[in-house]
């Protein structure tokens, strides 16, 4: 249902989904977190994203590939490139232990 949310109004509703799967004691997941970095990232909420992903990290939530494009693609419009080449490097290394 998170990955639906593609509008600055719907970023209301994601943040809310997420809250109620909180409140029900509802592990998040990579796929759930991955689905609102995308949609922060679609309503241009930024810094938000960046946010998600700290508490994603704190939570000990290990990213995969399509968080790390939604990571990089952020980066890009943020227009932090030194950010982005350290996720490429995160990402060759989690490829490099998975192999």
């Amino acid at each position: 249902m998170i990955s639906q949310c593609n509008s600055h109004h719907q970023l209301r509703r994601a943040l809310e989904l997420v809250a109620e799967m909180r409140s029900r004691a509802v592990p998040l997941n990579v796929h759930t977190y991955s689905a609102l970095l995308n949609v922060c990232l679609k309503a241009n909420e930024l810094d938000l994203s960046l946010d998600v992903y700290a508490q994603m990290l704190q939570e000990g939530c290990t990213p995969n590939l399509v968080t790390y494009n939604t990571l990089l693609d952020i980066y890009n419009k943020m227009g932090r490139w030194m950010d982005a080449l350290n996720v490429l490097e995160l990402l060759q290394h989690q490829v490099s232990i998975t192999r």
